[in-house]
């Protein structure tokens, strides 16, 4: 089964590189099925080959719980709880879809024709990028399954009602440190 690429969109800003890099992935990956997951109105008007828009909406739970992060809300528009809730939307579209081998990528991650999908696809944890010794990224966010993602939205749902996060790249770390067998 092909991987599926899903980039994750959502708020008022439009990073200017976006629709060329899906562009990209699309022409680079034309058998892979590629999703954008957004709310902004002008995205969800994008048309290329193998790439399906898909219509983002919070759930109310996922909204209570993102009400009390101790964020600035005012940083970037929201950055900080964009970035957290881009990844409740990841983990909610696979499972929802019942979507296996997904890979997140950031908008603004461009990968080449030899990037190894084939690598990733073997895996059956969990993968993505540490950052140092206390921060994650979600650059790359592999899950290979709907198992995987079902944990990792729990895990973020569980670190969130305890009222301790910062960040996604803290949430993340913690994640990993916790579950080592089921993250790398």
């Amino acid at each position: 089964m092909a991987i599926k690429f899903v980039i994750v969109q959502i708020g008022t800003f439009t990073p200017p590189y976006l629709e060329g890099n899906l562009k990209r992935l699309s022409q680079i990956f034309p058998t892979n099925d590629i999703y954008l997951i957004t709310n902004h109105p002008l995205l969800l008007k994008l048309e290329f080959r193998n790439v399906n828009v898909v219509k983002y909406s919070t759930c109310s739970e996922h909204e209570l719980l993102l009400k009390n992060l101790s964020n600035r809300v005012d940083f970037r528009e929201g950055f900080w709880r964009l970035s957290l809730e881009r990844l409740l939307a990841l983990t909610r579209f696979q499972i929802q879809n019942q979507i296996d081998h997904v890979l997140h990528l950031e908008s603004d991650v461009i990968i080449f024709p030899n990037f190894p999908v084939e690598l990733l696809q073997k895996h059956n944890d969990l993968l993505w990028c540490q950052y140092n010794t206390k921060l994650d990224v979600a650059s790359l966010l592999y899950s290979p399954n709907v198992r995987s993602a079902l944990f990792l939205q729990q895990s973020i749902e569980n670190q969130l009602r305890l009222g301790k996060v910062q960040t996604d790249m803290s949430l993340l770390n913690t994640i990993r440190q916790n579950n080592e067998s089921k993250v790398s």
